[in-house]
């Protein structure tokens, strides 16, 4: 028999796929099925190799074609890949995560409805604009004890 093997890994449950070795042990070979990895936010992912998101050995030269199409396409579209032996592939939040939570807990704060889009694309006043201009140390103070009093409502429990 010529065919994939069908028995799941003890450790990640896809596949074995390796050839068909019915009277042996699945040998112990780098998962190459897919998953979706995200941030901790979940606006980010990146698809990458079971192995590569469980930190397990995957050595340059083993690689697939197909894997390294993949990551030069991720690549080429400015993610960042790595090719280190053994390193655990992890996506993490960016400033526009970090920018999206803010909106949310300052529009949760203030019990705006809407989506945190619609909130951040509120107007500002002219003279809020003219001031970040001219003291932008100033405005980013008010707006850092800003962030502190929402911070701190948000930490309040309600009254009994």
């Amino acid at each position: 028999c010529k065919q994939p093997c069908t028995k799941p890994r003890p450790d990640c449950r896809h596949s074995c796929a390796a050839e068909c070795h019915p009277d042996s042990a699945c040998p112990d070979l780098a998962c190459y099925a897919s998953v979706m990895l995200h941030c901790a936010c979940g606006r980010r992912s990146l698809e990458v190799t079971c192995a590569q998101a469980s930190g397990k050995s995957v050595l340059l030269n083993s690689l697939r074609t197909s894997d390294l199409a993949r990551h030069m396409s991720s690549a080429q579209s400015g993610g960042c890949v790595s090719f280190s032996s053994g390193s655990k592939v992890e996506v993490t939040c960016d400033d526009v995560c970090a920018h999206e939570e803010r909106i949310r807990k300052m529009a949760e704060a203030l019990q705006l409805d809407g989506t945190p889009a619609a909130i951040a694309n509120c107007s500002l006043s002219q003279f809020l604009i003219d001031k970040m201009k001219t003291e932008p140390a100033v405005v980013q103070s008010i707006d850092a004890q800003i962030s502190e009093l929402v911070a701190a409502v948000l930490r309040m429990q309600p009254w009994p």
